[in-house]
């Protein structure tokens, strides 16, 4: 049981990096919280075609509401570990 955890772990580990590393390259006040300029770069990185529109209900509607100074790694966590 131990190993097919640490297997699930560890694939869940690699979904992120990407992601990791977009929000460490768009957090260039090393913060660790976008605003709303930042995320929309962090979200551009991860996908060049995101709209404007897509990205404000990203970060107003869904995100921003669960951490309210601005959108933090966990918060993106949250948002996306149940779509992986």
């Amino acid at each position: 049981m131990a190993a097919l955890l640490l297997w699930e772990l560890t694939q869940q580990l690699l979904h992120l990096k990407p992601i990791a590393d977009a929000f460490r390259a768009a957090d260039s006040r090393c913060q660790g919280v976008l605003d709303l300029p930042q995320f929309r770069g962090f979200c551009r990185r991860l996908n060049q075609a995101m709209s404007d529109d897509e990205v404000q209900v990203l970060y107003f509607e869904e995100l921003r509401a669960q951490d309210q100074e601005g959108v933090t790694f966990t918060a993106i966590c949250r948002a996306l570990l149940p779509a992986m």
